[in-house]
This record gives structure tokens, sequence and C-alpha cells, in this order.
């Protein structure tokens, strides 16, 4: 259950919560799916448990640099809880997101050029989704 869609069919989101709460109904994570070499992976946000986090942190961290060169400015607006933080701290959070831990495997673990083939349960942020567009010019 999305509880943005279900608002205006069944009123305010933070209703629809109280509901799914006294009827024990979880919200599923989003998850992204990736495949390399026949095997998949799959991410979920804020996601520390791969054995190669390390590297894809870095990747990450060259991606965000490289992107801000070509003009990149993080969408803060997309990180979910950041209330308390800081916009550098919210823009770190967003190098998080399933996709782009998954893209950044993929970019690690193929030879420049290979077409990287992500699956999601949900949709992507808008501001994963520009970062998508500077990835695909780096």
């Amino acid at each position: 259950i999305d509880p943005s869609e279900l608002e205006a069919a069944m009123g305010s989101a933070s209703s629809i919560r109280q509901l799914m709460r006294s009827r024990n109904i979880k919200k599923i994570p989003g998850q992204t799916h990736i495949e390399i070499d026949g095997k998949v992976t799959t991410f979920i946000a804020n996601d520390q448990n791969h054995p190669r986090i390390t590297e894809i942190i870095d990747e990450l961290d060259n991606l965000r640099i490289e992107m801000e060169k070509l003009g990149y400015v993080p969408d803060t607006s997309c990180v979910l809880g950041g209330d308390g933080l800081l916009e550098d701290e919210k823009s770190y959070a967003l190098m998080f997101h399933s996709e782009r831990l998954a893209m950044a495997l993929g970019f690690i673990s193929t030879p420049p050029g290979t077409q990287l083939i992500l699956t999601k349960n949900l949709r992507v942020c808008s501001d994963c989704h520009e970062a998508t567009k500077y990835y695909c010019r780096i």
C-alpha cells in the first residue's frame, strides 16, 4: 500500500498511516535489483551489507564529484525523514538510495559502456532520476 496514492481516495497520508498501523500493515521498503554475471543483487536504501560496500561508496563519491563538475545540484527534498539534517547531510543521504548503490556496483563490476538494467519495486525519486542522467554523461 502506498499512502501517497491512497490519499486522494481515502483521506490524508497521516490518517492512512494510522489506519495501516492499527491493522499492522507494513510498507514494503524500496528495493533495486541488478543482475551482474548472472547473479542478482538486491539493495534497499542505506544498505551497508554488500561485501564491496567500501568500493561502492568510493564510486558514489567519485560520481558525485564528477556530477557536480557538470552542474548537478542535489534535490534534498527527496530525503525522507531529513528534517533535522543539514543540507550537506541530506546530499550525502541521497547517495545511499537503492538505485544508486546498484548502479555503483554495476559500474565497478563491469567494463565501461556496459548496459546496466535495474529493476525496482517502487518509483525512482526525482533526484535519482536526475542523477542517472548525469551518470550517463560521465
